[in-house]
């Protein structure tokens, strides 16, 4: 393996990106999820209705997941390239901006300052690693296909906040919808959808 290809002899770029494209459609999914069932998340944690404000502050912060997924993804990439100051630089400035944001919205917004803080700065470590990780790649490219129909197949998917049912069936009903464009799009990488098959498999095994 060299530092242009990955252990199957596949270039690096190639890999990488389809990396960023799980780290796209499942970061967004855990999103959704997040958005869709932040109330009975709530719920459960606080015991009732007592915590119904923390609500709207917990999908903010589920934001966050989109970022981070794609923030680790290239944080690996750039690992196995061995650009250990990128990813230094990265999450040291990452500190201090998160630390900045906080101390200006957190005061007059609360709770829900220091989650917007906290989603801004993920989100500028995320684009942050990745401008490093396509400038690190030999080729410069990185094709990431999935965020114009998985931004698509997640508005169809958040329809279900007008059904007339509760925050678990809802994630349920929009994971089901979400998956079910993408793959109705052909959007899944046949990684994903193999390693799936595999795992169904190996659970009727047992």
């Amino acid at each position: 393996m060299t530092r242009e290809q990955d252990d199957r002899g596949v270039p690096l770029h190639e890999t990488m990106g389809k990396v960023l494209d799980v780290a796209v459609i499942f970061g967004i999914w855990m999103s959704l999820s997040m958005a869709v069932g932040a109330g009975f998340i709530i719920d459960v944690i606080a015991g009732g209705h007592r915590g119904h404000g923390a609500v709207s502050v917990l999908r903010i912060q589920g934001l966050v997941l989109t970022a981070s997924f794609v923030s680790t993804s290239s944080m690996f990439g750039l690992l196995a390239l061995r650009r250990y100051r990128e990813m230094l630089v990265a999450t040291s400035s990452a500190l201090v901006l998160n630390v900045a944001l906080g101390l200006v919205l957190i005061p007059s917004l609360g709770a829900r300052g220091g989650a917007i803080a906290d989603v801004a700065t993920e989100t500028v470590m995320a684009v942050g690693l990745t401008v490093a990780l396509i400038r690190a790649l030999p080729r410069h490219v990185i094709t990431v296909v999935t965020i114009p129909p998985v931004l698509l197949a997640a508005a169809i998917a958040a329809a279900v906040w007008l059904l007339p049912v509760g925050a678990v069936v809802s994630v349920v009903l929009a994971t089901i919808i979400y998956f079910g464009v993408l793959l109705i799009m052909g959007t899944i990488p046949d990684e994903v959808i193999s390693a799936a098959q595999r795992l169904r498999a190996a659970r009727g095994l047992l």
